[in-house]
């Protein structure tokens, strides 16, 4: 199990690497989900439920990781794991 400070570190280093890789990001991945763990680009799909199902395949957990929409504009959204507890 993970310790909460270690995720805390992931997260902002997933935090960190999502907005340097953002504008790759945003064109290649525009309007699907992502998960980030550190810096790490896990799984991506169409929906949050097929994310979280690339992310059980490969035997992780989405609480682990930050999961961000990419839009087709500037909006984001961030999923990030605290706010499952």
């Amino acid at each position: 199990m993970v310790s909460d400070l270690e995720m805390l570190k992931e997260a902002g280093e997933a935090l960190e690497w999502i907005n340097e890789n953002g504008k790759e990001l945003s064109e290649k991945y525009a309007g699907k989900m992502i998960a980030v763990k550190g810096r790490e680009l896990i799984a991506t799909a169409g929906t949050l439920d097929e994310l979280f199902e690339e992310i059980r395949k490969k035997g992780l957990r989405q609480q682990e990781m930050i999961i961000e929409w990419i839009p087709n504009n500037k909006e984001r959204i961030i999923y990030t794991p605290f706010a499952l507890k």
